[in-house]
């Protein structure tokens, strides 16, 4: 599955009710205009700094994989590699 890579400019992103995600907005450099947006196509959107595969195949097979429900509406995954 590809992976998505997009931006978005800073003021345009809304955090809604999500605390976590205003807090890490707020730290922020404010000379920093656009945020770099990750989607695995009707799994997830998110912000992110850090490095991403171009397709899921990147990451090799899944040894295990576990979704978690959390509070406030969040989910984790678990997951290990073979």
């Amino acid at each position: 599955m590809p992976i998505k890579i997009s931006q978005i400019k800073i003021d345009e992103l809304d955090a809604g009710e999500d605390e976590r995600k205003r807090n890490f907005l707020d730290k922020i450099p404010k000379d920093i205009e656009k945020l770099r947006m990750v989607e695995i196509p009707g799994y997830d959107v998110n912000f992110c700094f850090g490095t991403h595969v171009r397709y899921t195949r990147e990451i090799g097979p899944l040894d295990h994989l576990e979704l978690k429900h959390g509070k406030k509406q969040r989910k984790t995954i678990f997951f290990k590699l073979k």
